[in-house]
């Protein structure tokens, strides 16, 4: 599970779209988990923040 947040504008390259995928910089908060519920194997359980450029 995700959530990404746009700051900023890109500058216009043509074709339409908006949102985090044509901000200049962006913000993404990340969880992920994996086995939670086995008994038998390890858990795997990550969270994170991405920047990206």
């Amino acid at each position: 599970m995700s959530y990404t947040w746009g700051i900023g504008t890109c500058a216009a390259t043509g074709g339409s779209g908006g949102g985090a995928a044509n901000a200049r910089f962006r913000i993404e908060v990340y969880a992920s988990a994996q086995n939670v519920f086995n008994r038998m194997n390890p858990r795997k359980v990550q969270a994170g923040i991405r920047f990206g450029f």
